[in-house]
């Protein structure tokens, strides 16, 4: 058969398009971040993680979100965060019987942030000068206030300490997990920003009250 030569070929394919703050879990759930948690919303909270969650969070922001969930739709017991801006996971189980709220989330990402670098973690950045001076000098930093004299995994995020939002990131996700592993349900990538660019305060709220 032969072809028409003045009829041409569409190509009726749609594009792909991406939500990178929508997952889907194994039942077929959409999942998404409360929009204080999300970064498309411009994150209604960008929390400067070096600070405790009282300290860097406005009062009427955290009454806000008490007790709401992290994960819309479909409320999660738990979550795993990972992020570009660090080589580690930080995952956040509620108690028995209860969700991961915003509020936890929040919590969490200060605290375990202030766990020591292992020698492992380090000898990661060992060879990488420029990486390695970055941590060291916001440990400097860190050190004028808290006189702890160890290295913290906070340190290792340099100046780029604002929490802007979680996203999905099913590529970066595949990259960083160990082969053989288990897919965790419910893994979200913290994106982070520096100071400067969140304004003057610690927190910049997209919120009326």
């Amino acid at each position: 058969m032969k072809r028409n030569p003045s009829r041409r070929q569409v190509n009726r394919s749609v594009p792909k398009t991406t939500q990178p703050t929508v997952s889907t879990n194994r039942n077929g759930q959409s999942q998404m971040p409360n929009t204080y948690l999300q970064v498309r919303s411009g994150c209604m909270v960008r929390y400067d993680v070096r600070k405790s969650v009282k300290e860097g969070i406005v009062p009427y922001a955290l009454e806000g979100m008490k007790g709401k969930p992290a994960m819309l739709n479909v409320p999660m017991a738990r979550i795993r965060i990972i992020s570009k801006a660090f080589p580690w996971s930080i995952s956040i189980q509620a108690p028995a019987g209860s969700i991961v709220t915003c509020n936890a989330v929040f919590r969490e990402l200060h605290g375990q942030l202030q766990n020591y670098i292992t020698d492992a973690e380090w000898a990661i950045v060992a060879v990488d000068k420029t990486r390695k001076r970055a941590i060291e000098k916001a440990a400097d930093s860190r050190q004028e206030k808290d006189r702890d004299n160890r290295l913290k995994r906070i340190d290792w995020l340099g100046d780029v300490t604002v929490f802007e939002g979680l996203e999905k990131d099913e590529e970066f996700e595949k990259q960083i997990c160990l082969r053989g592993s288990t897919s965790v349900t419910g893994t979200w990538v913290a994106k982070f920003g520096k100071e400067d660019d969140a304004g003057p305060a610690a927190l910049m709220t997209r919120m009326t009250r």
